[in-house]
């Protein structure tokens, strides 16, 4: 059991550089011009407030995910790095709480990596050999 806290820990690691990557996507589709579906939430706004400010609550508001994204992915590549060295009990749990959130990257990977992570850590033997870690 305290073999696959390993293999967790890198399975997040890697969920969070899939959400960096997806990230820098992100941008590169921004700095192309191209808004995805948006387009006709940005014409309905046009026709309230005006195309200048339709067009910077778009961007703003992609600005806030990618900052959240970035964030969030920070946070899974540190929680898997503490959970392959088995430290930190606590951040590791949040870290797989982190993984199930459908937002990072990948959700088919976040669900099943994050739920056998909590399955690992609610392991008596696994949470001693955090403790013993420490």
């Amino acid at each position: 059991m305290k073999d696959n806290v390993k293999g967790v820990g890198i399975g997040i690691i890697v969920l969070g550089v899939i959400g960096y990557l997806m990230v820098m996507a992100n941008i590169a589709m921004m700095a192309m011009g191209a808004m995805g579906g948006s387009q006709q939430w940005i014409s309905e706004f046009e026709r309230e407030f005006g195309a200048d400010a339709a067009r910077a609550i778009a961007y703003g508001s992609q600005w806030v995910g990618i900052i959240l994204n970035v964030i969030g992915s920070a946070a899974l590549i540190f929680g898997g790095l503490q959970m392959m060295r088995r430290r930190s009990w606590g951040l590791c749990v949040a870290t797989c709480f982190l993984a199930m959130v459908p937002c990072w990257g990948c959700c088919c990977l976040g669900i099943p990596l994050g739920a056998f992570g909590l399955y690992l850590l609610f392991n008596d033997e696994v949470k001693q050999s955090f403790n013993a870690a420490a």
